[in-house]
C-alpha cells in the first residue's frame, strides 16, 4: 500500500493520484518507483497486445497498412523501455553503501512552513466542538493569508492564538482551527486550505472530519505537536525558546503533564494542565539555554503522559562557536547640530537589526526608529564638542570611526563691538566680536 504524503490517505500500489485530495502520488523509496514504472509499463503492454488482430495485419488495404507500422513501433518501444527497466533494477546495487546516489531535483525550502500538513479532527460527535492547532512558521517580514481553496466550509473557523519571534528573524504562529458539527449530519467532510505567502506557491492544508452519532461522550486523546523541536545552531551561552502544543480531540476532559527528565539546559513555562472537549489549546515554551554545554550535537525528549494517551517530542540543537559581528556605522547625516539637542539625525550602515541604543558621545538619543538593517533614525541629545555616534544592538556596539562623528554647533556669542555708540538716526556701521557666528547668522538685533 502506498500512502498520500499530503493527506494520509492509504492507497493502492499503482494509484497515480490521491483519490481523497487530489496531489500526485510520489512512491517513498526508490524500489517502490522502479516497480510502479514497471506496472504501468506492463499495463501499456497488455493493452498493446490486446489490440485487434486488424491492428497487425500486413494486408494490402490502405488503412491497414497505415495501422500496421505504428502499432509495431509502439510495441517494440514498449519492449525496450520494459527491458531497460528490468536490467538497470538488477544491476542496480540495493542497499549500497558506496555513496549516495547522485541528486535528480534541488529541492528549495520554502520561507513559510505548516504543522501539521494535514487537520483531521477525526471522530467527532454530532453538536459538539472540536479545536486543533495549527503553527505557521515564517520569516519576519513576509506576509500571507489563508483562504478555503475547495469544500464548504461553513463549519470551519480559524482564529489566532499567539505569535512568537525566534533568534533568527522567524515568527511562530498559532492558530486554533475549531470544528463545528451542530450544523452537520452524520458522514465525512473535508475542506482544502490555502497558506498564500508572498511569491511563494500557495501551500494546501486539507482538514477533514468525521461526524458519529450522539452516543457515550468518547475517550479523551492527547495531540502534541510538533514532535520534533529542531533549535538549529546556537551560539555558546545563548539562549532561545520554540513553542508546541498540547489538544485534547476526545470527548472527555484530557489531564495531561509533561517531564523533560534531568536535562538542565531545557525547560518548560508549564508542565501540566487540564483540557476539556473543544477547549483550546495549552501551549508549552520550551526554552534551551547553551551556557553550560559544549560544541557539538544535543538532544533531548520531552515525555507526555495523560489519560488520553502518550507522546513524546524531541529536542536538538547544535551547539557553535560563532564570530559574532557587531553593528558598523558609514555615514551620519546632518554632521551636525545645536547643542541644545533634537536635531533628526538618519544613521547609515549595517547590521542595525535589533538595535537597543543609540549614543552621541556618552548620552543616549531618543525616539530610536529602525527603518532596516541598514538605516536608522535618532534625535540628538544635548551635548558639546565633537562626539563620535555609535549603535548598541544584542551583538555588540559599533567601533567610533570618522564617519561617525557629530559636531554640537554652540549658540553664537558677543564678547564686543566697535563703535559702542552712534547717533539716534542710525545708519553707524558696528564691528561685532565674538564666537560661533558661523556662516548661517540670519540677523543682528541691536
Amino acid at each position: 500500500m502506498l500512502k498520500c504524503k499530503y493527506c494520509g490517505w492509504d492507497l493502492p500500489e499503482d494509484a497515480r493520484v490521491c483519490t481523497y485530495c487530489g496531489h500526485p502520488v510520489e512512491p517513498e523509496d526508490d524500489e517502490q518507483k522502479r516497480r510502479l514504472k514497471l506496472k504501468w509499463h506492463l499495463r501499456a503492454l497488455v493493452v498493446g497486445m490486446s489490440a485487434p488482430k486488424s491492428a497487425f495485419s500486413l494486408s494490402t488495404a490502405k488503412t491497414s497498412s497505415a495501422r500496421a507500422p505504428a502499432a509495431l513501433v509502439v510495441f517494440l518501444i514498449s519492449t525496450l523501455v520494459l527491458a531497460n527497466i528490468v536490467v538497470i533494477g538488477a544491476l542496480r546495487p540495493h542497499g549500497s553503501q558506496n555513496g549516495p546516489p547522485p541528486p535528480t531535483a534541488v529541492t528549495f525550502i520554502p520561507h513559510t512552513t505548516v504543522n501539521p500538513p494535514l487537520v483531521d479532527f477525526g471522530m467527532v460527535e454530532k453538536g459538539s466542538k472540536a479545536v486543533l492547532p495549527m503553527m505557521i512558521k515564517t520569516s519576519d517580514t513576509s506576509q500571507f493569508k489563508l483562504e478555503v481553496e475547495s469544500g464548504n466550509a461553513q463549519w470551519l473557523s480559524i482564529t489566532l492564538q499567539s505569535e512568537t519571534k525566534e533568534h533568527n528573524n522567524l515568527r511562530d504562529i498559532i492558530y486554533d482551527v475549531t470544528a463545528n458539527t451542530s450544523t452537520l449530519q452524520v458522514g465525512q467532510y473535508s475542506v482544502a486550505l490555502a497558506i498564500k505567502s508572498g511569491g511563494e506557491p500557495p501551500q494546501q492544508v486539507p482538514v477533514k472530519i468525521q461526524v458519529t452519532h450522539h452516543s457515550s461522550p468518547l475517550p479523551a486523546k492527547l495531540y502534541v505537536i510538533p514532535q520534533l523541536l529542531d533549535f538549529g545552531a546556537q551560539n555558546v551561552g545563548s539562549q532561545a525558546m520554540l513553542p508546541l502544543t498540547v489538544s485534547n480531540t476526545g470527548g472527555q476532559k484530557l489531564d495531561w503533564s509533561a517531564d523533560k527528565g534531568q536535562i538542565p539546559w531545557l525547560t518548560l513555562d508549564t508542565s501540566s494542565g487540564s483540557i476539556t472537549p473543544g477547549g483550546h489549546p495549552h501551549i508549552i515554551y520550551v526554552r534551551v539555554d547553551t551556557t553550560t554545554l559544549t560544541k557539538g550535537q544535543h538532544s533531548a525528549s520531552i515525555h507526555f503522559t495523560s489519560n488520553g494517551g502518550h507522546a513524546s517530542v524531541n529536542v536538538v540543537l547544535n551547539v557553535v562557536f560563532m564570530t559574532v559581528i557587531g553593528p558598523a556605522v558609514s555615514n551620519i547625516t546632518p554632521g551636525s547640530g545645536p547643542e541644545v539637542g533634537g536635531t533628526p539625525v538618519t544613521i547609515t550602515g549595517s547590521r542595525f537589526t535589533g538595535v537597543t541604543e543609540v549614543s552621541f558621545g556618552s548620552s543616549p538619543g531618543t525616539q530610536v526608529t529602525f527603518i532596516s538593517d541598514t538605516q536608522i533614525t535618532a534625535l540628538s541629545p544635548a551635548g558639546t564638542g565633537i562626539v563620535h555616534v555609535t549603535v548598541t544592538t544584542p551583538n555588540g556596539t559599533s567601533t567610533p570611526s570618522s564617519a561617525d562623528l557629530f559636531t554640537y554647533i554652540p549658540p553664537p556669542m558677543v564678547i564686543g563691538i566697535n563703535p559702542s555708540n552712534g547717533p539716534e538716526a542710525g545708519g553707524t556701521p558696528i564691528n561685532i566680536a565674538g564666537t560661533a557666528f558661523g556662516s548661517s547668522a540670519n540677523g543682528v538685533s541691536v
